[in-house]
């Protein structure tokens, strides 16, 4: 079944960059989330209008963010689904650590930014 939002956000227009004319991509929402005993990363939320709908988790890949790597799946996801876009740790504006980036690690700042930011529920379909 598609569906599409009445999201006012979703359905604006891009705005156009006073200073150049270009056209900026639509961004969903994004914070600053600090994770106890951690440290702040970034995350991008958007939360659908239909509580019922699920939340995809956009991991980018390696040595990118997730706006360089999403910014143009990010309109037409959040028609559909809450979405939850981090940088993983050491990338773009995600934590910063000493310590070696291990996979683990992301599952862990994804937890974080879940319980703190309120998302809901972490579920498998």
């Amino acid at each position: 079944m598609t569906t599409t939002t009445t999201d006012p956000a979703l359905l604006a227009s891009s705005q156009a960059a006073p200073e150049t004319g270009l056209r900026l991509p639509w961004l969903p929402d994004g914070r600053t989330v600090l994770l106890p005993g951690r440290g702040e990363t970034y995350a991008r939320i958007h939360r659908h209008p239909d509580a019922s709908r699920l939340t995809v988790l956009m991991l980018h890949g390696w040595t990118a963010s997730a706006d360089l790597q999403f910014f143009t799946a990010y309109r037409q996801v959040c028609q559909h689904y809450s979405l939850v876009a981090i940088d993983h740790r050491g990338h773009g504006r995600g934590l910063r650590s000493a310590t070696p980036f291990q996979l683990e690690d992301v599952a862990d700042i994804f937890i974080g930014v879940f319980v703190i930011g309120g998302i809901g529920a972490l579920r498998s379909r």
